[in-house]
Formats: C-alpha cells, structure tokens, sequence
C-alpha cells in the first residue's frame, strides 16, 4: 500500500497540477488493487509506463504476429527489460522474470480457469501475487529477499523478528495485519460501489491470446 499510495499520488499530483495549466494527462492508475489477475493488474498499474513499453519494446520485438512460443518469450524479454530499468541488481531481475513467467502461465493457462472461479477468490489471488512480488522492492538482496520470504511464511525463530541484512527487523505477519489483509479483500465491492463504478479504459494487454 505504501509503494501504491505514493506512486499513485504523485501521479494525481501531476495530473492536477498539469489541469492547472490547461494540460490534461490520462489517468496512470485504474485501481489496481482492485485486479482480478496478474495481468488485469499490470493493465491497471503504472500505465504510461506499460504503455511506452508495449509500443517501444513490445510491438519492435514482433507483438503478436509472431508465432506463439515466440509471443510468449517476448513477454519474458519485457519484463526482464522493465525489471532492469528498475534497477541494476539482482532482486529486480528476478521481480521482473517472475511477473513474466506468472503472466505467460496465465496467457497459457490459467488465465481462463481463474475466470471461472468466484470473483473474491480471483482479487485474493491478485492481491496475494502482488504482495508476494513486492517483497523484492523491500529488499536490497537476494539474501534479504529470502528473510522477507520466511518472515511472511512465519517461519521466523521463535515467532519473532527475522533480522534483515539492512533495514529494520521483518516481523512474521501478525493478527492486527491479518484482519487489515482480509477486509482490504472482502470490502472492494464496496469501494467500487463508493467510486461509483468508474473505470479506464485499459491500453495495455497482457492477457490471453485471442
């Protein structure tokens, strides 16, 4: 939620400050959280950048006149490449390949099955994708991503702190950030109905192949 509140209210910062001078910029966060899949999210997520890089990257490689396989490698090359302009460091290499090779088993595979299962359970596995991933973003190793890792299993001695490499102590998560993770699930209907049903339309697609 910190990497969302401050990203996404820069972006609204930029936007109505722009609106001030009579530009007007498109939205560059259609309620991400709100994603019922890992690429539903990278749809909603960041979206002039994904957008750059569809038309920059994406499409030159071949976008999708290319054989399937090749379609396929060609998100994995993506996301290797997004993961690198994170940063040059390991733990963004691996936070990019792996948003590729979770996107690609949906485009392959699970992306249908996932549609056909209850919508709660559809946004819970977004959200836990998104959470998992974002590990990588806290730490600043692959060591350190690995103690983030154990902490949120619980499998940190004794049930307390696992002491990271850098940084404060990563606690396993605890009761009060159980009931905050699962009425942040089971309320989004409700922050829907709030917003009154508004949505983006999306100009990135990472979903299944048509």
């Amino acid at each position: 939620l910190q990497l969302y509140f401050d990203f996404s209210g820069y972006s609204d910062m930029g936007i109505g400050l722009g609106r001030m001078f009579g530009f007007h910029f498109r939205e560059n966060f259609n309620y991400p959280l709100f994603a019922r899949s890992r690429s539903d999210f990278f749809r909603r997520w960041n979206i002039s950048f994904f957008t750059w890089m569809r038309d920059y990257l994406f499409i030159p490689l071949c976008g999708r006149r290319c054989p399937y396989w090749r379609d396929q490698l060609n998100v994995l090359i993506l996301f290797f490449l997004v993961g690198l302009w994170h940063g040059a460091s390991w733990v963004y290499v691996f936070w990019g390949l792996g948003n590729g090779v979770v996107i690609v088993i949906e485009r392959v595979w699970w992306l249908r099955r996932l549609q056909r299962l209850w919508r709660p359970l559809q946004h819970a596995y977004a959200l836990g994708t998104t959470m998992v991933s974002l590990a990588f973003f806290r730490a600043t190793s692959l060591e350190q991503a690995g103690t983030i890792y154990r902490a949120m299993a619980g499998f940190a001695p004794g049930g307390g702190s696992v002491p990271a490499p850098q940084g404060p102590p990563i606690r396993p998560m605890d009761n009060a950030a159980m009931v905050d993770s699962t009425t942040a699930i089971v309320t989004w209907p409700v922050d829907v109905w709030l917003a009154g049903g508004r949505t983006f339309q999306a100009t990135l697609n990472f979903g299944t192949r048509k």
